[in-house]
């Protein structure tokens, strides 16, 4: 906790008086900045790629200038900015200080891929659209549901049967019986905390919104 790491500090200060107050100041927050990394979520209507942490190498699509909190001074800001763009399937957050070439600033960038190829630290979360697989066009909106367990039970539809939204589709299409289906990622079903759930249905008509984040896809 943070009173822990303050009191830690202080008798490190206490014993080493050699450290002087920016030194002082410079420990704290970098402890305190392994205290809380990683409380991060992507937003309703994203999902998260790979762990805390993920990235893509370079300044993305907008350059490196224009990333920072005086253009996206929150995770919905940056989440806004890349729905914005066709181009853009997916982005990073980092918070102030989440990004370690960056200090006192927050980092948004905007990419047009989805494929992490390195880990950036302390502190950013890898984001990308909730958008439906090609062959899949949206029913409604976020949160668009249809009641019950679908087609093939309850306990069928974790990330032990389906890992993305892309199994998910595959199944539905492998399914003679699937017209849609609903995609939850990570906590995206308030029902089921801690998976991913997969639903396929034998219609396509939403009768309900089912939140915190999911999408409803259709086949063409």
């Amino acid at each position: 906790t943070t009173s822990i790491l303050i009191h830690n500090i202080q008798l490190l200060y206490t014993k080493r008086p050699i450290l002087d107050i920016m030194n002082y100041l410079t420990i704290f927050t970098f402890l305190a900045g392994l205290s809380f990394a990683g409380n991060l979520e992507c937003p309703v209507g994203t999902e998260q790629i790979g762990e805390i942490n993920a990235d893509i190498g370079g300044c993305g699509l907008e350059g490196c200038n224009n990333r920072y909190q005086d253009n996206y001074q929150t995770i919905d800001d940056c989440t806004a900015g890349c729905e914005s763009r066709s181009d853009c399937e997916s982005f990073t957050w980092a918070p102030l200080n989440g990004d370690q070439n960056h200090p006192g600033k927050t980092v948004c960038t905007l990419y047009d891929d989805g494929i992490p190829n390195q880990i950036w630290s302390p502190n950013q979360i890898m984001c990308k659209k909730l958008a439906c697989p090609v062959g899949f066009k949206q029913v409604g909106g976020i949160n668009s549901d249809i009641a019950g367990c679908g087609i093939e039970g309850c306990n069928e539809r974790y990330q032990d049967s389906y890992s993305d939204i892309d199994d998910c589709a595959t199944g539905c299409v492998s399914t003679s019986t699937c017209k849609s289906f609903t995609w939850a990622p990570l906590d995206g079903d308030r029902n089921h905390p801690g998976k991913t759930v997969c639903t396929l249905y034998d219609n396509d008509i939403s009768n309900r919104l089912w939140s915190p984040n999911q999408i409803m896809c259709k086949l063409n």
